[in-house]
């Protein structure tokens, strides 16, 4: 009986130490396969682009203006007491803030009915290659023509585009009427240089 106990107690050391063993081996083999593996992790950051149009009715002083307080600088003494004969040149300036991440195409959407007196005509012409507005620019109806601006390069703004409202009195204008027309300049992504 004793020789029985002696025999199970025998096999149950060696049992164990075999299980510690290939416990050991197991600790072993985990250890040397983590120590040959490597991680690498890729991350990013994406922020949209802003997209504003400003404008400036002396060329320099540039600005975004939510509604339409970008009066045109035409020579208030005449613009308020127009006669036949008489005419007005102011320029507006356009372009992208140097917020601005991508080219723009823009349209001009023009004065309704009711903005307009018989006998005042509206033109406008881009202006000439110095930049200034002069009655001898190619004036043409002022209709919603569109024309491109480009971003400017870093944290510059686009170069601006210059345009001249001429406004001219015939001799059919109308007596003691008053308006107060409004251009609206739309600028729409330019999907073909995106």
């Amino acid at each position: 009986m004793s020789n029985t106990v002696t025999t199970q107690k025998n096999t149950s050391k060696k049992a164990k130490a075999l299980l510690a063993g290939g416990l050991v081996l197991g600790v072993g083999a985990v250890v040397t396969f983590a120590s040959w593996t490597d991680q690498e992790w890729a991350n990013a950051s994406f922020s949209s682009s802003d997209f504003v149009l400003e404008s400036s009715t002396n060329g320099e002083d540039f600005k975004s203006h939510p509604g339409n307080d970008a009066i045109l600088d035409f020579d208030l003494d005449i613009a308020k007491n127009l006669a036949p004969g008489q005419e007005l040149i102011a320029p507006f300036a356009l372009r992208l803030s140097a917020d601005t991440g991508h080219d723009a195409v823009v349209t001009m959407g023009a004065p309704s009915d009711d903005d307009y007196i018989k006998g005042l005509d509206y033109r406008l012409a881009k202006a000439g290659a110095d930049g200034q507005c002069d009655p001898g620019l190619e004036f043409k109806p002022a209709s919603a023509a569109g024309f491109k601006l480009h971003a400017g390069d870093g944290n510059a703004a686009g170069d601006a585009e210059v345009l001249c409202f001429h406004v001219s009195a015939s001799e059919t204008l109308e007596k003691g009427k008053t308006v107060n027309p409004t251009w609206t300049f739309t600028a729409q992504l330019d999907e073909s240089t995106n």
